[in-house]
C-alpha cells in the first residue's frame, strides 16, 4: 500500500515541479494547467482515501462525498481567480500565484482524508508560492527541495517496513 501511494506522491510532485515551470515561462498558459493540477489531484487524494477507507473498512460514500465537495469548492474558487483576471483585478502573474496558494491549501487540508504526504505536498505547494515571489530563478530551488522531499520518504517508507 505505501509503494503505490509514494507512486502517486511523486507523480503529484512532478505535476507540482512542471507547473511551477509553466507558471515561469507563461502564466497564461498556467492558469489552464493548474486547472488540470485540480483534477489530477482530487483523483489521486480521493484513490489515496479510498485506499485507507478499504484498510480500515469505512464506509467509502461518505469519504467521497467528502472529497467531490472539498475539490469542487477548490475548483470553484480557482474559477473565481480567473474571474478576478478577466476583470483586471489581477494580472496574469498574480493569478497563478494565487492559484498555487490556492492549491497549496486545498492540498495540505486533504491531508486530513488522504494521508501525511498531502500534508507534506501541501506545504511543498506553499514553499513553492513564498519562492516564486522572491527568487527570479526559482525552478532550480525548488527541484532540489521537490528531490529532497521525495528522496527522504521514499528512505523513512523502506526504514519504516523494515522496523
Amino acid at each position: 500500500m505505501a509503494k503505490v501511494e509514494q507512486i502517486i506522491f511523486v507523480i503529484l510532485v512532478v505535476f507540482t515541479l512542471a507547473g511551477v515551470a509553466v507558471t515561469n515561462f507563461s502564466a497564461p498558459l498556467a492558469h489552464n494547467y493548474w486547472l488540470a493540477v485540480v483534477l489530477v489531484f482530487a483523483i489521486a487524494s480521493i484513490i489515496s482515501e479510498l485506499r485507507h477507507a478499504k484498510k480500515e473498512d469505512q464506509h467509502h460514500k461518505f469519504k467521497f462525498t467528502r472529497q467531490i465537495i472539498h475539490w469542487l469548492g477548490t475548483l470553484f474558487t480557482v474559477l473565481t481567480v480567473y474571474v478576478l483576471l478577466h476583470t483586471g483585478r489581477i494580472n496574469h502573474e498574480e493569478t497563478s500565484l494565487v492559484m498555487l496558494l490556492i492549491i497549496a491549501l486545498a492540498t495540505f487540508l486533504a491531508g486530513m482524508y488522504a494521508g501525511w504526504r498531502f500534508y507534506l505536498l501541501g506545504l511543498f505547494l506553499l514553499v513553492s508560492t513564498i519562492v516564486a515571489a522572491y527568487i527570479e530563478q526559482y525552478l532550480w530551488v525548488l527541484g532540489g527541495i521537490g528531490i529532497v522531499i521525495v528522496v527522504i520518504t521514499t528512505l523513512w517508507i523502506r526504514h519504516k517496513k523494515e522496523a
